[in-house]
């Protein structure tokens, strides 16, 4: 998808810094020497003017994706739904912190609570959630592009396992999504009053939503900078002298959640066409921005194989955890499957994986459970860190 192909570009800038090749004689051994010095560290990248696009990118990113959240449309859900997704909530919890203490040593030297974090919010509202929690934590961008990308290979399989044999292996042992529900279509317009993201994704944007997309980014400023003044007096009150950033980073990234969700309430805020796509530009941004900026050196050298095991061990215990509190509870196969798509990936992959079950009725819980996995991501998954912290002793 787009944030792969955003990665994907920022690392080929990260392997080939052009101020290292321009500054050379523009020869074809000239840049293979630049590509050389790139992979072997004798070359380190510098990367000054990325740092801030990344860092703007990730803010604005937070309160536009949180302004179509509907949370009294998912309060207002079928009880099913409620604790289908609350159950995948948990899972990648308990998940989580099983995989900290019971593989102490795979991760080497890597920070295993921020690992930790970083999956639970992942697979709790989307790439978003990590992302904020990796900023908030001070990850390193190695550590977070290797993350990354093994959450791209894991979720690829598992998109691959829900679109194809997941509802036919679901009824094994779960029950079926009730007829009477399934017969009965809500007409679009119904649908667009519980949560605009649907006529937003399915229409294009005109040159007249312009003006939609500039008063939700100026209001994503205002929180920006209220949030900021937050972090700001919150340091003075309380922060450690010797770590300026230990408390303000995260008091920044849950005070832009927080102001992301309570604008969601404001009617005029919610139905602004454009600010979740403008959200997802801002994402992008930040993968290439961030890509471009680690050292190609150290990301080769790095134990990948271990965090792609840690992931998966982290993804498949919560999945597997969630279908067996489904069957405990009696969720329906289909309204399993759609909290987990909305767990695992976000919004995005709702639709698709809709169609896969041939059931629109569940779009609309997929899509509200998504949106508000990414808000409660944030507050589950930068706690999470600090407290295993205390276990690890990094």
């Amino acid at each position: 998808g787009p944030v792969v192909l955003c990665y994907a570009g920022g690392i080929i800038m990260a392997f080939l810094p052009l101020e290292e090749y321009f500054a050379g004689d523009l020869s074809l051994s000239s840049l293979i020497q630049t590509l050389r010095g790139t992979i072997d560290g004798s070359i380190v990248p510098s990367s000054p003017v990325y740092e801030p696009i990344r860092d703007a990118a990730l803010v604005f990113s937070i309160p536009l994706l949180l302004y179509s959240t509907n949370f009294r449309a998912w309060l207002r859900q079928a009880v099913p739904t409620l604790v289908s997704f609350g159950l995948a909530v948990f899972s990648v919890i308990v998940s989580g912190v099983l995989a900290f203490f019971f593989l102490p040593g795979l991760l080497g030297d890597m920070p295993a609570h921020q690992i930790t974090g970083m999956l639970v919010g992942v697979y709790t509202g989307g790439t978003p959630n990590m992302a904020a929690i990796g900023y908030a934590l001070n990850t390193s961008e190695e550590v977070f592009v290797l993350l990354n990308t093994a959450d791209v290979i894991l979720g690829g399989l598992y998109f691959i396992f829900l679109i194809s044999v997941a509802q036919r292996f679901a009824l094994l042992f779960l029950k079926p999504f009730p007829a009477a529900m399934r017969s009965v279509r809500d007409e679009d317009s119904s649908d667009a009053e519980i949560d605009p993201l649907l006529t937003e994704t399915q229409t294009k944007l005109e040159l007249k939503d312009a003006k939609s997309i500039l008063t939700a980014v100026l209001l994503a400023l205002l929180v920006i900078l209220v949030s900021a003044g937050l972090a700001v007096l919150t340091d003075m009150l309380f922060g450690d002298p010797d770590d300026a950033t230990a408390l303000s980073v995260p008091v920044l990234m849950l005070g832009l959640t927080a102001g992301g969700i309570a604008l969601s309430f404001v009617p005029f805020v919610h139905y602004l066409r454009g600010s979740y796509e403008s959200g997802e530009y801002c994402i992008y941004i930040f993968c290439v921005a961030l890509g471009s900026m680690i050292n190609p050196a150290s990301l080769v050298n790095m134990e990948s194989l271990n965090v792609l095991i840690y992931t998966a061990t982290v993804m498949l215990g919560a999945i597997s955890l969630h279908f067996l509190l489904g069957w405990i509870f009696r969720i329906d196969a289909d309204t399993l499957l759609i909290t987990s798509t909305a767990a695992v990936y976000g919004p995005p992959f709702v639709g698709p994986v809709a169609e896969a079950l041939k059931n629109r009725r569940v779009i609309v819980s997929g899509l509200t459970c998504g949106l508000a996995g990414f808000a409660i991501g944030n507050f589950l998954g930068i706690p999470l860190a600090e407290i295993l912290a205390q276990f690890s002793g990094k």
